[in-house]
């Protein structure tokens, strides 16, 4: 860097660097809100419920699935404004 300098090689500006460094971050940012908006929230299937959203193995019957919606619409964890997401998990053999 001093050869260059020596020779007349003018220096950059801490604001032209401070923009790059900006810029950058934000290029940053928007790749990781970009890759991350596409990915769902939980593995499994989906069933949507009122603009909620339950995830679930595909080895549980329907009939449980049908029946924690259920629950959950009578409990109001599943209303209409809310907006809530559930994962239904099979543990073992049970």
């Amino acid at each position: 860097m001093e050869a260059a300098f020596e020779i007349g090689t003018p220096k950059g500006s801490n604001w032209s660097i401070t923009g790059l460094t900006v810029a950058g971050i934000i290029l940053n940012l928007v790749i990781i809100v970009g890759l991350t908006m596409d990915q769902p929230f939980y593995e499994g299937q989906l069933k949507e419920v009122k603009g909620n959203e339950l995830y679930y193995d595909a080895s549980i019957p329907k009939e449980d699935i049908d029946k924690l919606v259920q629950k959950l619409g009578e409990r109001d964890f599943f209303g209409q404004d809310y907006g809530n997401i559930a994962r239904l998990r099979q543990i073992g053999d049970a």
